[in-house]
């Protein structure tokens, strides 16, 4: 049975090599008049899906960012920024004769997807919704650039470098792993470390899948072997600058008190692990009949969601059928090859569906506690083992190389220039999707994703004259508006104000960057007209900001 485990926890490196057999000459000839499939994100499910399929159909993976985050192994790179090199993948390897393209989906409808900076809706013949969810750093990141991401682990490992006391909020794999690694960084002597959870235990059971309470007990004697204070049934109240912080996942960095339904604790540093939030924008206005509370989309058994037979909901963005609330990956992964096969039978005609008939092995988890063990809950008769196994399976890589392979690389580590390179064809494009060249030219070199700065030029001075706003929201983002592209769009929007007219707010340093450029730009255009509570926002907001630059 720990033989069957081991292959289940390995099977996403070797269950994409499907589609064998078939002549060079054959695929290429049969592509050509095959339907369109659109994958929207370019996650492990995202990804692995496409390569399930790109033999058989002509596969397009849109996603946002220019590089796959391998965020299982992500977590360690708070305490050793190097570490990040194994956790941005190229996608120059990813695919054989799919393609990916990097865009940012602004609207699914049932028969298209809107992109942002692109004109020309793309059609397809079926979809595959792969959205995921957004999670705080350090356990996601949000940059959609491969070269920004070891520069943001770099501030977190220097703020845990001068930290005296860290707060870490959810007692779920994350919150755990993150302990795990910041002790391993960190010893007792010059950090103290304090993990606070809401209910009762630690790792929450999602509906459908049960944790057993031997393998909770095991886990919290490990994580308190670390010295690592656990506090449990304590939840934490946050004041309006924490929920600015949680509301833009992001840590929270500065001397504090923490306030729980029980007492008080004062830390420097507070991390978010709790709080997944689905990614939804994308299909919220045409799917919303078949969205869950959580926003996540039902699916059937079939990974169909529910009232389109043409799109299919995989991975974290979807919930039902036989899988339930279970959002893991090993779970996600398992439902990929009902998907491909059931798009295949669509596409040749076929109405007899296959279903899902549920995760295997139900039950296992596995919950590093730093890179040398951790505890893993294995189905009977293996049931909770301890550092060894969890080291093996887990711990001590992270799954990394297991993620490169995924990706195509013989081995882990290779430069993210790579993430430059993506293969794209562009005459393949525009027939696949009926665009023109042009469109085709754009798609193929990739969509930027606006970030960086935001202008208002309708906002109004408090002499009640137009006035514009410029805020830079992160160091890299402050980099990137001196650059040549960057630099005259300011300058042209800078033209058409004086100069005394024009205010440039930096929130990258340090404390600033839990705040939410959008929110501090809405209390910027109220400032000087609306209502007393629009006002007094505003002073609020503006206030904590000068308190922030005096700190800096």
């Amino acid at each position: 049975c720990s033989v069957l485990l081991i292959i289940s926890v390995l099977r996403w490196v070797s269950v994409f090599g499907m589609g064998a057999g078939q002549s060079e000459q054959t695929i290429r000839e049969n592509l050509k008049d095959a339907k369109t499939v659109i994958v929207v994100g370019g996650s492990y499910i995202g990804t692995g899906i496409a390569k399930l399929l790109e033999n058989d159909l002509n596969v397009i993976v849109l996603e946002r960012k220019n590089y796959h985050l391998h965020n299982i192994g992500a977590l360690r790179a708070c305490v050793d920024p190097l570490w990040s090199k194994n956790i941005v993948v190229p996608y120059d390897k990813a695919l054989s004769r799919g393609q990916i393209v990097q865009a940012e989906v602004r609207e699914i409808t049932p028969t298209e997807i809107h992109l942002n900076h692109h004109d020309q809706p793309l059609k397809f013949d079926y979809c595959v919704i792969a959205t995921g969810t957004s999670y705080a750093f350090p356990a996601r990141v949000p940059t959609w650039k491969a070269e920004e991401v070891m520069p943001m682990y770099m501030d977190m490992a220097k703020a845990l470098s001068v930290a005296k006391s860290v707060i870490v909020v959810g007692g779920g794999p994350v919150g755990v792993e993150l302990c795990g690694e910041i002790r391993d960084a960190h010893p007792a002597s010059r950090l103290k470390l304090t993990l606070i959870q809401s209910q009762g235990h630690l790792i929450p059971s999602p509906p459908g899948y049960e944790i057993t309470n031997k393998f909770r007990v095991k886990l919290l004697e490990k994580v308190k072997s670390r010295d690592i204070d656990v506090r449990l049934g304590e939840r934490v109240e946050l004041d309006d600058e924490l929920k600015q912080a949680f509301g833009k996942l992001y840590y929270a960095q500065g001397n504090r008190t923490v306030k729980t339904n029980k007492g008080t604790y004062e830390c420097d540093l507070i991390f978010w692990a709790f709080g997944a939030k689905t990614n939804s924008q994308s299909y919220e206005k045409h799917f919303a009949a078949a969205m869950a509370p959580s926003g996540r989309l039902r699916v059937q058994d079939t990974q169909q969601v529910e009232g389109h037979d043409n799109i299919f909901a995989v991975g974290d963005c979807s919930v039902g059928g036989t899988r339930g609330e279970m959002q893991m990956f090993f779970v996600a992964e398992q439902t990929l090859p009902t998907v491909a096969d059931n798009i295949r039978m669509l596409a040749a005609g076929k109405t007899a569906l296959k279903k899902f008939k549920g995760p295997f092995p139900a039950g296992a988890m596995i919950v590093p506690v730093g890179k040398d063990g951790g505890v893993s809950n294995m189905p009977m008769p293996v049931g909770v083992r301890g550092d060894f196994m969890t080291r093996k399976l887990k711990s001590k890589d992270l799954m990394t190389t297991a993620a490169w392979k995924l990706m195509g690389y013989a081995d882990k580590g290779v430069s993210s220039a790579n993430v430059e390179t993506v293969p794209v064809d562009e005459d393949r494009l525009a027939s696949t999707l009926g665009i023109d060249q042009t469109s085709a030219a754009a798609l193929a070199h990739g969509l930027g994703v606006e970030e960086g700065f935001l202008a208002a030029p309708e906002t109004k001075s408090a002499a009640g004259g137009n006035k514009l706003l410029v805020i830079i929201s992160s160091p890299m983002e402050k980099e990137s508006v001196t650059n040549a592209v960057s630099n005259a769009f300011l300058e042209g929007y800078k033209s058409a104000f004086p100069a005394d007219q024009v205010e440039t707010l930096d929130i990258s340093a340090g404390q600033l960057q839990p705040f939410t450029a959008s929110r501090v730009l809405a209390k910027f255009k109220n400032q000087s007209g609306g209502d007393v509570e629009a006002q007094q926002e505003w002073a609020e907001t503006k206030l904590m900001i000068d308190k922030f630059k005096g700190a800096d």
